[in-house]
C-alpha cells in the first residue's frame, strides 16, 4: 500500500514499482534483489481462494519459480513458470523492487 511505501522511502529505501518480465526477475535474483510481485490466485490449484496476492521471488529455474509467501506455513513454494506467468501477466506483471539507498 502507499503508506509502507512511503514510510519505506522515508527510513532510506528505494522503491522502483515497474513492469518486468521473467528474465528481469532472474537478473534482480541474481543481482541479491529480490522482486515483488502481485498475482491473482484464480488459476494457482494451490490457493484456497480467488484474489490478488503479492509473494518475494527468490528463484526461478527451469521448471518453477520459488516464491516467498507468508500464507503457507513452507519456507517457500513452488509455482510452474508457465502457471505463474499466467497468473503474474493478469496483474500486468507488476513488479517492486526495494533497495537500500
Amino acid at each position: 500500500n502507499l503508506l509502507n511505501i512511503r514510510y519505506l522511502s522515508d527510513i532510506g529505501f528505494r522503491i522502483t514499482i515497474t513492469y518486468s518480465s521473467i528474465e528481469e526477475l532472474k537478473r534482480l535474483i541474481k543481482e541479491r534483489k529480490l522482486p515483488i510481485v502481485r498475482i491473482i490466485t484464480r488459476d494457482l490449484d494451490f490457493y484456497d481462494f480467488d484474489g490478488y496476492h503479492t509473494v518475494i521471488i527468490v528463484g526461478i529455474n527451469q521448471e518453477f519459480v520459488i516464491a516467498n509467501d507468508p500464507y503457507f506455513e513452507t519456507e517457500v513454494i513452488e509455482i510452474p513458470i508457465h502457471d505463474f506467468t499466467f497468473a503474474w501477466a493478469e496483474c500486468d506483471y507488476l513488479t517492486i523492487i526495494i533497495e537500500k539507498c
